[in-house]
């Protein structure tokens, strides 16, 4: 049952736990751990690093672990010299345990006999298929060897890479065993091929009895021939062989194993999918350096990287660059390194930190006295889809919608990786609303100037032109024609009017000012929650397509199962259903993430729709763990008082809402002192000169020519003009009562926003605090959700616990886990909106080291401690 495995599992834990206190009384034990690889590896060194560091912490006193230089061996892929240094270690007095890295060392350990020293094997891909472990409990058969297998991977693998395209030829490339011809033999499956054709130098099949079929018990075991074609139905064998008893063999669709020297994967001699599978092999050496005339004119569906470890990264780029000029799709499992190399599919990426974590527990137990053999094999792999989109539109090829679900998208050119503060910076800079304050800004600026220069000498022109009638004309003696021109100058000496004009355009300054601080907080303020949403989408995606990738797993799982005839198929169907289900979520968080992607290019006013790389910077649940928010995390009951007042009074002090209100009321009682200004006198000064360019007259004597020229001819003038205004109709009374109506109202809307703002501090502050406690645990409950599932896939594995059960253990990890990022988001999201009402969210943008930052949180921290002490 699945309570007895959970117990089981409490009970080894509890064993260690005791064992660990116990020894740690005497003195350390000292232990020196061989290594056998395969060969160089860049691989090798990471995994390695992550196990001495896990060792040296789950150790402590209890043992003295050594990697001796003497024990670490290399058979630099080559089998005679593996299976030397394996004998060699095997048998080496200062070995305790044995470490094999790679796949020809961990199964030349496996086979060994007898092999006294305990081994835990790293990097056999099917264990099962090469005949180390028993059949039906997955159990080694080698009491001291262990290693882990997901018994899904293949399946898996198998899944995605039918879902790209169908397979009709296949190219297998490494560089060590997987397909060198001193290989070992390798099994696969030949049901559901049409016809199977492998183009390898010296390529072998051996044909082994098979218990369920009863046409093969003629055969006897060991009978080895060269092959040109394999069915579902047949073998076709050279011309040589035709007497031999193998010309007529008949193959038992479904249930046939075959034996080959060269190693093809399960995962790939099962892409047929009832058709013809042509499979051809490329070993590239490095020495010799000729792998570009091997694969300069490669044609076929798909290539199969399955090792380049003895390639320098040059190397390798090299090869996924021929690859991509022959158009040929290249899948690799060696994770994001593949990827960066080009490769266009990569199925795993490894977490070497839980790596080193698992295989470090399995050394702790197996030096505690438990047999290697005794030790749970079945391990959950990471196996992420990470699709490189420049190899992709490199060679013209259309991913499907299916994987691009699961998938991580890579891209080596373009990213254009957005900080929150560079975002916002475009945001300002592109924005029409907020470019819209700045004009308005420049407006309210020109008005001061405009109405400043009512303080300065006003000089005018004019030329005129005049006829009179010529009786009248000359009845005055003035001019029947006249053209005049006259230069005037004015100057206000006294106009209280006008005094409260500019005060009033210079206040209108310092509200365009704050209207355009309130639309850049306001706009500061969507593009850090826009900014948010988007990482927020990625990540539920992230999760989900983490989520899509286990119910594939528990599909093959139970698929596994059901072909052991261990359990119905309705276990199949039932997981079927809830992937389809996993499915249409994705589709709605992806729905979810285009929408936050468009929300946020159109406030960054993007000309076109494009991928921007964030930053998760500060919302990182690293950060979170650490502290490094701008508000640090009170707890007590004083504390979070203490913080409710300084931030309430912050919010008063700073709030552009607040500043903009009480400007607003400024403007009004600066309107009441200009219409009381319209009852003072106002008093002007003013000159003029003026002369006569031209006239017709009547005919003057010589002393009425004089006179008319005094007159006429040119002159100037000057005059002092002091206006009382003494009655308008009642309406500058009128417009006082008005106004002073206006400031009463706005009084009482301050009042209301500083209670207001004050409300929302204070919500914003409570939604804040339950969101970390939320969030808290959350994060706490993730890690046992995920070891509840691996306990329960291992019990599911065994048949201990229904398929339902195993569904529920997973559902519940796919809810803790999204919850989690959705209360990371609604914690920094309320962070967001606290820091905006106190008018600080700069801090969160620019970053928390700044002079005022420090200063904030400085002051912060004494109220803290003053209302601590009260």
């Amino acid at each position: 049952m699945y309570r007895k495995a959970v117990v089981k599992k409490i009970i080894s834990l509890i064993f260690i736990l005791l064992w660990v206190p116990l020894l740690a009384l005497a003195a350390p034990k000292k232990i020196q751990i061989a290594v056998l690889a395969d060969g160089p590896n860049w691989e090798n060194e990471l995994i390695l690093k992550a196990l001495k560091n896990e060792l040296s912490i789950l150790t402590g006193a209890e043992f003295e672990i050594k990697f001796p230089a003497n024990l670490n061996m290399s058979g630099d892929y080559n089998l005679k010299q593996i299976k030397a240094s394996a004998k060699q270690l095997a048998n080496h007095s200062q070995a305790d345990l044995i470490i094999a890295l790679g796949h020809q060392s961990a199964l030349t350990l496996a086979k060994l006999e007898p092999l006294k020293k305990p081994v835990l094997a790293i990097g056999i891909l099917f264990p099962g298929e090469f005949g180390v472990l028993a059949a039906g409990n997955l159990r080694p058969l080698n009491p001291n060897w262990t290693t882990t297998y997901d018994p899904s991977i293949g399946s898996s693998i198998t899944f995605t890479a039918k879902k790209l395209l169908n397979l009709k030829k296949v190219a297998v490339i490494c560089t060590t065993f997987l397909c060198g011809s001193a290989s070992e033999e390798a099994v696969i499956r030949t049901e559901g091929i049409g016809k199977l054709t492998i183009k390898s130098p010296g390529a072998q099949v051996r044909a082994l009895p098979n218990r369920t079929s009863p046409v093969l018990k003629d055969v006897s075991d060991g009978l080895t021939l060269p092959i040109l074609e394999l069915t579902e139905q047949w073998v076709r064998v050279p011309q040589g062989w035709i007497q031999k008893k193998m010309v007529n063999l008949q193959l038992q669709q479904g249930v046939t194993k075959v034996r080959i020297a060269k190693n093809i994967p399960e995962i790939i001699s099962s892409q047929a999918a009832h058709g013809d599978l042509e499979v051809e092999f490329f070993h590239l050496s490095p020495e010799k350096q000729d792998y570009s005339r091997q694969l300069e004119k490669l044609e076929a569906d798909l290539a199969f990287v399955l090792d380049l470890a003895s390639l320098s990264e040059q190397q390798e780029t090299k090869v996924y660059d021929l690859l991509k000029q022959n158009k040929v799709p290249s899948l690799t499992f060696d994770g994001s390194h593949g990827i960066r190399m080009g490769a266009m599919l990569s199925l795993n990426e490894q977490d070497y930190q839980s790596m080193g974590r698992g295989f470090a527990l399995k050394i702790i137990s197996i030096l505690s006295g438990i047999k290697p053999n005794e030790l749970s094999i079945v391990d959950e792999w990471k196996i992420n889809l990470t699709f490189n989109i420049d190899t992709a539109r490199a060679i013209d090829f259309d991913i499907p919608v299916e994987l691009l679900y699961e998938a991580e998208w890579y891209t080596a050119g373009n990213q254009e990786l957005y900080t929150l503060e560079e975002a916002v910076t475009r945001a300002l800079k592109y924005n029409y609303s907020y470019q819209a304050t700045q004009f308005a800004l420049t407006g309210a600026e020109q008005q001061t100037r405009v109405v400043e220069s009512g303080y300065r000498p006003q000089i005018a022109s004019s030329l005129s032109y005049s006829q009179t009638n010529k009786t009248r004309a000359d009845v005055a003696s003035s001019p029947r024609q006249e053209t005049k021109v006259e230069v005037t100058l004015s100057q206000n000496l006294w106009d209280p009017e006008l005094d409260v004009k500019v005060n009033q355009a210079e206040l209108g300054v310092s509200v365009a000012e704050n209207q355009q601080i309130l639309e850049q907080v306001n706009l500061e303020e969507a593009v850090t929650l826009a900014y948010l949403n988007v990482l927020q989408s990625f990540e539920v995606i992230r999760a989900r397509k983490q989520h899509l990738q286990s119910f594939r797993k528990l599909r093959e799982i139970a698929q596994l199962r059901y072909n052991l005839q261990e359990t119905s198929k309705s276990d199949v169907l039932r997981v079927s259903i809830d992937y389809k289900n996993a499915l249409i979520q994705m589709t709605t968080a992806i729905e979810v993430l285009n929408q936050a992607k468009v929300n946020f290019n159109s406030l960054l006013q993007f000309p076109k729709a494009r991928e921007a790389f964030l930053d998760p910077g500060l919302f990182t649940e690293k950060a979170f763990q650490e502290n490094k928010n701008i508000l640090e995390q009170y707890k007590t009951v004083k504390q979070i008082e203490a913080l409710q007042i300084f931030l309430t009074q912050k919010t008063w002090e700073n709030a552009p809402e607040l500043t903009l209100s009480e400007q607003q009321l400024e403007q009004l009682l600066l309107e009441q002192q200009r219409i009381e200004s319209q009852f003072s006198p106002k008093f002007q000064a003013g000159a003029s000169v003026f002369r006569q360019l031209n006239s017709t007259h009547r005919d003057f004597t010589a002393a009425q020519e004089e006179a008319y020229d005094d007159i006429y001819q040119a002159g100037w003038g000057m005059k002092l003009t002091l206006s009382v205004p003494l009655y308008s109709g009642g309406s500058r009374y009128r417009q006082l009562d008005k106004i002073k109506s206006q400031i009463r109202e706005q009084t009482a809307y301050k009042e209301q926003l500083k209670s207001d703002l004050a409300r929302k501090s204070r919500l914003v502050q409570f939604k804040h605090f339950s969101n970390q406690g939320r969030l808290q645990t959350f994060l706490q409950m993730i890690d046992d959700a995920h070891e509840n599932l691996s306990l329960g896939e291992e019990s599911y594995i065994q048949g201990t616990i229904p398929i339902m059960d195993l569904l529920d253990l997973q559902g519940s990890v796919i809810l803790t886990e999204i919850n989690a990022i959705n209360s990371r988001y609604q914690y920094h999201e309320s962070l967001v909106q606290l820091l905006r009402t106190i008018g600080k969210l700069h801090f969160l943008i620019e970053g928390d080291d700044s002079p005022e930052s420090l200063e904030f949180r400085q002051e912060l921290r004494e109220q803290v401690m003053l209302h601590d002490e009260e």
